[in-house]
C-alpha cells in the first residue's frame, strides 16, 4: 500500500476517533502514551504556529497555565520511545495542553512542531516587540500652516511645520513580561496636496525631511502653489524610530521604522488681484 493511501486512510479514522471522556484530549493523544498501533509512527501535521501559541498563552497569562508534551511514535514499558515527527517539517511533535490556574484540569489546545518546548515558553523575542511596536498607536504629527485659518495665495511660500518632535511611550505585557516601548520621531514627509486634488504634479510630489520646520520669521520648510485652486489637501506622515527595555533594564533599538500617516486639512489656494487705490 503507497504511504499517500496509507496517510487519507489514516486521516479518516483519527477523524471518526472520538475525544478520551471527560479530558478534552484526542484518543490517539493519550496522557499515558500506552497506544501501540502502528498509527502512531506516521508523521502528525500542527494545528497551531508557535506564534498563535505563544499569543495564546500572552492572552490567558493571568488565568492559564500550560505544559508542551511531546508525542510517541509507540510506548515501551513507563517510557515513550521515539518522538512523533511532523509532517514535513523536520522538527518534533507536541501537544500543548492547558490548565485553570490554581487546579490540575489539564486539556489538549493544539499539535506544535517544535524542535523544543522552549520555542513557545523562551522570553519575549525582538520580532514579537517588533510587531507590538507597529500594532500599538502612535499619535499623527500635528500639521500647522501659515498663512493660517485655510487660505494661502499663487506663488507665495507656504510655511508648514509641526510641533510634535518629542518621544512617546507604551507599556504593554508580553507573555507575562512587563515591556516599556518608545518611539521617537525621526522623520516627517510632506504631502502639499493628495493624489486627486485640483493640483499641479509637483504639488502632489512628497518632499521628506529630518526636521519639523519652524514658523514664520524662521520657516525652513515651505512650499508655493503655482495655480489657484479650492481644493488641496496637505498632510504630513511622521516616521517613528522605536526602542524598548525590559524592567529597568537597558534599553534595546527595534529594527526598521512605523510610519503614521497624518490627516490632510483643506486648503484654498488664491490669486491675488491688485486693486486699484482711488
Amino acid at each position: 500500500m503507497s504511504r499517500s493511501l496509507v496517510l487519507v486512510l489514516v486521516a479518516g479514522l483519527l477523524g471518526l476517533l472520538e475525544l478520551v471522556e471527560g479530558s478534552g484530549t484526542p484518543a490517539w493523544a493519550s496522557r499515558s502514551c500506552d497506544q501501540r498501533s502502528d498509527l502512531l509512527e506516521l508523521e502528525r501535521e500542527c494545528t497551531y504556529t508557535t506564534h498563535q501559541a505563544r499569543e495564546r498563552v500572552n492572552r490567558n497569562v493571568a488565568t492559564k497555565k500550560y505544559r508542551y508534551r511531546i508525542t510517541c511514535k509507540y510506548e515501551g514499558g513507563d517510557e515513550c520511545r521515539g518522538a512523533s515527527d511532523c509532517y514535513w517539517e523536520g522538527k518534533s511533535s507536541y501537544w500543548m495542553e492547558e490548565a485553570t490556574v490554581g487546579q490540575e484540569d489539564w486539556t489538549y489546545v493544539a499539535t506544535l512542531c517544535l524542535d523544543d518546548e522552549s520555542e513557545v515558553t523562551e522570553g519575549v523575542t525582538e520580532v514579537e516587540v517588533r510587531r507590538a511596536f507597529t500594532e500599538l498607536t502612535w499619535p499623527e504629527a500635528t500639521l500647522l500652516i501659515q498663512p493660517p485659518d485655510g487660505e494661502t495665495l499663487v506663488n507665495l511660500p507656504t510655511i508648514f511645520r509641526t510641533p510634535d518632535t518629542a518621544a512617546q511611550s507604551r507599556s504593554v505585557t508580553l507573555l507575562g513580561v512587563r515591556i516599556q516601548l518608545e518611539a521617537t520621531p525621526t522623520s516627517w514627509t510632506w504631502h502639499w496636496a493628495q493624489p486627486g486634488d485640483d493640483a499641479t504634479e509637483e504639488d502632489v510630489t512628497t518632499h521628506t525631511t529630518t526636521t519639523p520646520g519652524a514658523a514664520h520669521p524662521n520657516a525652513t520648510i515651505t512650499h508655493a502653489y503655482r495655480r489657484a485652486s479650492d481644493a488641496v489637501r496637505p498632510s504630513v506622515d511622521v516616521t517613528y524610530t522605536g526602542r524598548y527595555r525590559v524592567g529597568g533594564g537597558a534599553w534595546i533599538d527595534i529594527d526598521g521604522t512605523h510610519v503614521v500617516a497624518g490627516t490632510p486639512q483643506s486648503l484654498r489656494v488664491l490669486e491675488a488681484r491688485p486693486t486699484r487705490i482711488r
